[in-house]
């Protein structure tokens, strides 16, 4: 077994070769989508809630791709055939992105096609632009590798990766997660980051109850504190 296909074994990603044969309807689904309204939910937000996302400040990568592998054939005037991209086996284009804003702004950057979708899949936070840079390296990593193992195409632009015909996008958030933490990097997705700063405004408000200080004193102590522990 090469380096790269024991890499996607160890994180549970599906190589070409492992697939079983899918149904046309299958081929037609596309992975659930991530796909909350991160401007609403951001916006529901109490101010208090709001003052601590900015206090904390921190920061997510996101894998950026369409639903599911696409095809494309490209006629010169003629009605000719000029060339053709992913036209049997599909290709299924990534990238990463980066952000600090729970507004989805990754999606809204990237989604240009007029023909499918293409925005944010996976996003991950952590606690700083480090440790998120440097969780987005490994990720990256993990990409590259999961697309030669696939054998895809080798270029396609704005440098996205091929990941084959098929990938499962809550296994690949589970390993990657689990490879940031064998790093140090404490993770959250979108839900668990939201739940944990309603934790902290709460404990900070019960803190500052009891022994004063300013809410951005306490949430920051608070935070890492919490971080630190938990890992």
């Amino acid at each position: 077994m090469s380096n790269l296909k024991k890499l996607a074994k160890d994180l549970g990603l599906k190589t070409a070769d492992s697939l079983p044969p899918r149904s046309p309807s299958a081929r037609r689904a596309g992975p659930e989508k991530p796909a909350p309204d991160h401007k609403a939910a951001r916006e529901r937000w109490p101010s208090d809630m709001r003052l601590a996302f900015a206090v904390v400040a921190p920061a997510a990568y996101c894998i950026v791709a369409t639903d599911g592998p696409v095809s494309l054939t490209l006629h010169n005037p003629d009605g000719s055939v000029a060339r053709r991209f992913g036209h049997n086996r599909g290709v299924w284009p990534a990238e990463v992105a980066k952000t600090s804003n729970f507004k989805d702004t990754v999606t809204h950057n990237y989604d240009k096609f007029p023909l499918a979708f293409y925005g944010t899949q996976v996003r991950i936070w952590a606690p700083t632009i480090a440790m998120r840079d440097a969780a987005a390296d490994d990720a990256l990593a993990v990409l590259g590798a999961q697309a030669e193992a696939e054998g895809g195409l080798a270029e396609l632009r704005r440098r996205a990766l091929d990941l084959g015909p098929a990938i499962d996008f809550a296994l690949l958030t589970r390993g990657l997660r689990e490879r940031a933490a064998s790093l140090g990097i404490k993770t959250w997705v979108d839900a668990e980051l939201e739940a944990w700063l309603e934790d902290l405004v709460r404990r900070a408000n019960e803190v500052r109850a009891k022994n004063g200080g300013t809410f951005k004193q306490t949430v920051e102590r608070l935070a890492w504190k919490s971080i630190e522990q938990r890992g």
